[in-house]
């Protein structure tokens, strides 16, 4: 009768632990189709940017992820200047260095600070 009932406890925890991690996947699964449409949102934002060099730090900083170090490295641009050119990038700029209001960016920006 013990066994009986400690195999039944098994299962059930079993069956719980099971139901679980199908609710688990599920949860896993909405995020990564909301992940996507906020990546597609910035790939977008990205796109509407005039200008190759903000387009490019942008690219790299948001889409794969690169330090600022490292596309200055890449880009052969030193790290300031690529504070400015994403500064610029993202509608922080002003009026000079080829920049245009994009109005895409203020999305960009926003999901960076937070707001």
């Amino acid at each position: 009768m013990t066994c009986l009932l400690l195999g039944s406890a098994v299962f059930f925890l079993h069956t719980v632990g099971f139901f679980a991690v199908v609710g688990l996947e599920k949860e896993i699964a909405g995020e990564i189709v909301e992940m996507r449409r906020v990546r597609g949102e910035i790939v977008r934002a990205i796109e509407a940017v005039e200008d190759a060099d903000q387009r490019t730090v942008l690219e790299m900083r948001y889409l794969a992820g690169w330090r600022f170090d490292a596309i200055a490295r890449e880009m052969h641009y030193d790290r300031t200047w690529i504070l400015e050119i994403h500064k610029r990038g993202v509608g922080g700029g002003g009026t000079d260095y080829r920049h245009k209001s994009t109005p895409g960016c203020d999305m960009i920006y926003s999901w960076r600070v937070g707001r």
